[in-house]
């Protein structure tokens, strides 16, 4: 009966572990172009900037999903008071500096261009996300993944992998977003580069050409994949029960002995 016991506790163990990824489903993240499942999530907050109108950062949304190579992120922007404004394609770009040394300029160090058009169609805004090691792009992906123009064009999701970033879990990252507009990417000496580099991004900022989030200094973050609670409780659970179960057998061969 103890054999019996251990092996169907290993069992369980085994279908816990290697449970697809939908059956660990709530709470998670979902790249659908809704926002309801970022509620309660890390993120960090800017302050309303007058001078930023169409490109004004609110919030930078992060997480990840257990069990996934994944790191989700989620930009929300102030809605332009300029209904128009609300139409305009919003460019973000998100320095990922992969050694946390605080610099973003180091040669294996990620840039993640974001281009936000919330009036693609009625119902969810394109979002197309590019990620760059250097002047290489190692990955690039495209969705209905932000709000339409209609329902305020101030949202929007992305992923990127670990393999893109050249990372994996447990590693400590930085961050720092930036954002800005069309006409500003063809503005004076930038020439509409996109991307540009760490710097003139921050040159930008200073002539209120972008936003910057934080507004100093920079985000970390160690993304960790992690099952859900209540598999965390299940396997501790078996684990107990693994335990008592080899210490009654071991207290029945001493009876026996004896």
């Amino acid at each position: 009966m103890g054999r019996a016991a251990a092996l169907l506790a290993a069992l369980l163990l085994l279908l816990v572990a290697s449970a697809p990824n939908r059956a660990f489903a709530a709470g998670s993240i979902v790249m659908d172009g809704s926002f309801e499942d970022w509620e309660g999530r890390a993120h960090l907050a800017d302050p309303r900037d007058a001078h930023h109108d169409t490109y004004d950062l609110e919030n930078l949304y992060w997480a990840n999903n257990p069990n996934q190579d994944r790191l989700y992120f989620m930009i929300e922007r102030y809605e332009p008071e300029n209904h128009q404004d609300q139409k305009k394609e919003v460019y973000y770009c998100l320095f990922i500096d992969t050694d946390n040394n605080g610099r973003f300029d180091d040669a294996n160090d990620r840039v993640v261009d974001i281009t936000y058009e919330p009036d693609k169609s009625e119902e969810r805004g394109q979002v197309t996300v590019e990620v760059w090691r250097g002047e290489v792009r190692v990955g690039r992906r495209q969705g209905r993944w932000g709000e339409s123009a209609e329902d305020g064009g101030s949202r929007a999701e992305f992923y990127v992998t670990f393999n893109e970033i050249g990372t994996g879990p447990g590693y400590v990252i930085r961050m720092v977003l930036f954002a800005t507009d069309k006409n500003h990417l063809s503005e004076g000496e930038f020439g509409g580069r996109f991307p540009a580099s760490f710097e003139e991004w921050e040159e930008m900022v200073e002539e209120d050409w972008a936003d910057r989030l934080p507004d100093e200094g920079d985000l970390q973050w160690a993304p960790i994949p992690t099952l859900p609670p209540w598999a965390q409780a299940a396997l501790a659970g078996l684990a107990v029960a693994l335990v008592a179960a080899g210490r009654a057998r071991h207290r029945r061969r001493l009876g026996g002995a004896a």
